[in-house]
């Protein structure tokens, strides 16, 4: 055995190894318990964020145990393998978990200050595909950036919880139509004259809120045989024009028809806002009191039922009323139907509605330095009739089927046989 070397053997350099050795030891050591610490610490931050979501909704939603059980099994599947994912896909499982509680009102959203949407050329659900009109031609939507629109809107019908078939997918192209950040897309369509390729721009929603005007939001029309027409596409509280909201347009519009011998209220692009404000025009076509539907609303642990009523508002107005619906409306835009229809006060043609009413409570929740809003709904409405309003809608009096035809010639079918109703039962 050799004998063991000197320092002087060494010239030094390997008590000068062994002192980094020790020293790297020791860095390692307390960069090891740094990164467990921040690994702790990640994986509580995820785990409360999972747990808020979960937790606010079982405090919230108007439940039984089989509502419910899909989605408990979904966040236990996520909290058990919240070290395993990505905060991408954390936040999609969870988007989905709620979206199997099968209501239109639950849902997750990334709050964004600047959003940017497509707003020119509208895109369209018609005939059961997506249409745009650009430089006076109607074309059928087919790829968004070289992907078929059919995989893009079944992607997002994913994360999206309630309504009708027809409501899923408007409101999976609407998601599609929203982006973070401004930019371009391509969108494939085709028409009578073959396929093109049309250039789209996501511009700032601020930007856009600047453009629109009164005939955006609330627009009227006399038509033949002294019928008039009002079109009401939100019923929203935060829509303001000249400093005046949708309450008031609406009423500055009714008195300039309030003496025509019928009226056809088309709400097709209505997609809901506050039921008051759409129970203020409701309320011009009754004299008393009128039940249209009831909620089952959450108290607490218990869930009660609540009557409601449309009451009379101003200037009786005794005319015939006729409401063009589509698959596009939804919440207190499916409210206003029903105390419309379900109270016995309009006819209605055209499309079923969307199938959904949840009066919302919202959470706002930060999560990986992102701010997001938990929607939870907190009533299920149950019209006179006896049937659930959440997924099923409203059926129309006078069910219009529009054919792909009509799409491409710009008929407004819906719109003719209301006025063709309206003429045949002028005397009763």
């Amino acid at each position: 055995v050799s004998p063991p070397l000197s320092v002087e053997d060494c010239g030094g350099e390997w008590l000068i190894s062994a002192a980094i050795a020790r020293f790297r030891e020791n860095d390692v050591n307390k960069n090891m318990k740094e990164i467990n610490n921040n690994i702790e610490n990640y994986n509580k931050e995820r785990a409360d964020f999972v747990h808020s979501i979960s937790g606010n909704v079982l405090d919230t939603f108007p439940f039984n145990d089989e509502d419910i059980k899909e989605f408990k099994q979904r966040i236990s599947v996520i909290e058990n393998d919240l070290s395993q994912i990505s905060n991408k896909d954390l936040i999609e499982q969870i988007k989905e978990a709620l979206a199997s509680l099968n209501n239109t009102h639950n849902n997750l959203q990334e709050i964004e200050q600047d959003n940017c949407y497509i707003m020119n050329p509208r895109i369209e659900f018609k005939a059961g595909d997506f249409w745009i009109e650009k430089d006076g031609q109607i074309f059928r939507v087919t790829e968004i950036d070289g992907q078929p629109i059919e995989d893009a809107v079944k992607e997002k019908m994913k994360m999206i919880g309630g309504g009708t078939k027809d409501w899923k997918a408007i409101s999976a192209i609407n998601q599609l139509m929203y982006s973070p950040e401004p930019k371009k897309t391509e969108w494939s369509v085709e028409g009578k004259e073959g396929r093109r390729i049309i250039p789209l721009d996501y511009v700032e929603g601020k930007k856009i809120k600047q453009e629109l005007k009164q005939e955006d939001y609330v627009s009227d029309e006399l038509l033949e045989n002294n019928v008039g027409y009002l079109k009401v596409n939100t019923w929203s509280s935060k829509v303001e024009v000249n400093g005046k909201g949708i309450s008031e347009l609406v009423e500055k519009v009714i008195k300039r028809l309030e003496n025509s011998k019928a009226l056809i209220i088309d709400v097709r692009q209505n997609t809901g806002g506050d039921s008051r404000i759409a129970s203020r025009l409701a309320g011009r076509f009754f004299d008393q009191s009128k039940k249209y539907a009831e909620a089952i609303i959450r108290q607490g642990d218990e869930c009660e039922k609540t009557e409601f009523k449309i009451d009379p508002q101003g200037r009786y107005l005794d005319m015939p009323v006729v409401i063009l619906t589509g698959p596009e409306n939804l919440s207190s835009c499916e409210l206003f139907i029903l105390m419309m229809k379900d109270a016995g006060r309009a006819v209605t043609v055209g499309e079923k509605t969307g199938g959904g009413s949840g009066s919302p409570k919202t959470f706002n929740i930060k999560f990986d330095n992102q701010e997001y809003k938990l929607n939870v709904a907190t009533w299920k409405i149950i019209r006179n009739n006896g049937t659930p309003l959440e997924n099923t809608g409203v059926e129309p009096d006078i069910e219009i089927k529009k054919k792909e035809e009509d799409v491409f010639r710009k008929r407004d079918v819906a719109l003719e046989e209301a006025i063709n109703y309206l003429k045949e039962n002028k005397s009763k």
